[in-house]
């Protein structure tokens, strides 16, 4: 490098010297670019080989990852020092990757791939809880991108960090859903396992669009399929759909053909159908407040044969991103004590406890 400076000033002072000095400042400038250029791909080439031992590590021990992730941190000594030093491992990786990025030597796209497997990993059983212990030793910026990556869904997640770093989300999301696929730790040919995630079996389209009058009977027809003793809250105790030992009404089917056109008709309250692949597979009630920007999900119901596919999951973010454009900030929702497949699905998504509902009957 020095010599090229020094080949720059003597042709500036030769007879020849502006000539000399265009020659030799291109020369500089291609060799310092092409310098830059085998820099980044070095360290590229040197985080996806780590990854990829990463990968093949996890598959080899995968059931016995899965079983102290599950159980920690009720576990052995030496399982705690196994998954920890695991995770320990996984995070200077995410650390060296996000670090790169701020410093703009890591290209967009590949960047952009590592986001859903930070996700998932962010995600994973146990990990907030070996997170809370081992955080304090990741650069700010690192642990800024996990606290996010826990917060959010995983579509929101992606679009936040987009945001963050100035990147192009169509590089990586594609028809207004994460292509896991498109990430390059994951693609077919490598020697280790994809990440299992709502899209792995979902090969239709969801999407949502507003309810109309003369499908109430195709929501009526999902609702008695899908209703269950533990969807009851206080909420359908106090509008009358639940009676007081939170049973359903014997009318109720009847009460939520008028709870739908009244909710078709009101300005307070959204109907959203859910769709896959143009069929209705599925409905949420949404009541709506502008002036405090929050929306209550009061129901989301999803055909028993399309449960279990990913399917709720894509539908929730398309209500969000819905919410989102009509300025609503905050999502409230209230689920049944039993209805504890409900509360995983919620907390999965990103959604908190906020509070607990008593009852007492004094008569």
């Amino acid at each position: 490098m020095f010599g090229i400076f020094q080949n720059l000033m003597f042709a500036i002072v030769a007879n020849s010297g502006f000539l000399a000095a265009m020659i030799a400042l291109a020369s500089f400038v291609y060799t310092s670019k092409r310098q830059r250029e085998i820099e980044k791909n070095s360290m590229y080439q040197q985080l996806e080989l780590a990854s990829i031992d990463c990968f093949r590590w996890e598959s080899s021990n995968r059931s016995e990852l899965s079983r102290i992730r599950q159980e920690y941190p009720n576990v052995s000594d030496e399982d705690e020092i196994l998954l920890e030093t695991y995770c320990t491992q996984v995070m200077n990786l995410f650390e060296l990757c996000i670090h790169n990025e701020t410093k703009r030597t890591l290209p967009g796209k590949v960047f952009g791939s590592w986001l859903p497997w930070i996700y998932e990993f962010a995600n994973a059983p146990g990990f907030d809880k070996i997170w809370s212990e081992i955080k304090l030793n990741y650069i700010p910026e690192c642990r800024k991108v996990i606290e996010y990556a826990i917060k959010n869904n995983e579509r929101m997640f992606i679009i936040g960090i987009c945001k963050k770093f100035h990147l192009k989300t169509n590089e990586w999301l594609e028809d207004e859903s994460i292509n896991v696929k498109e990430n390059k730790n994951l693609s077919d040919n490598r020697d280790f396992p994809k990440p299992t995630g709502c899209w792995e079996n979902l090969n239709t389209k969801v999407t949502i669009k507003n309810g109309k009058i003369n499908n109430i009977s195709k929501y009526l027809s999902i609702f008695d399929e899908c209703k269950h003793d533990g969807y009851i809250s206080h909420g359908e105790v106090l509008c009358g759909r639940a009676t007081l030992d939170f049973k359903w009404a014997d009318n109720i089917i009847t009460q939520m053909k008028h709870e739908f056109i009244y909710y078709l008709f009101s300005r307070k309250y959204d109907v959203l159908e859910i769709l896959l692949s143009d069929e209705l597979t599925g409905f949420a009630i949404i009541e709506l407040n502008k002036k405090t920007k929050i929306a209550i999900l009061s129901d989301i119901m999803i055909k028993k044969s399309n449960q279990g596919r990913g399917i709720g999951k894509e539908a929730l973010y398309k209500i969000e991103e819905y919410l989102l454009n009509k300025n609503i900030g905050i999502i409230l929702l209230e689920s049944g004590i039993k209805n504890e497949k409900a509360h995983d699905f919620f907390a999965r998504n990103g959604y908190t406890k906020i509070s607990i509902e008593f009852s007492k009957k004094i008569n």
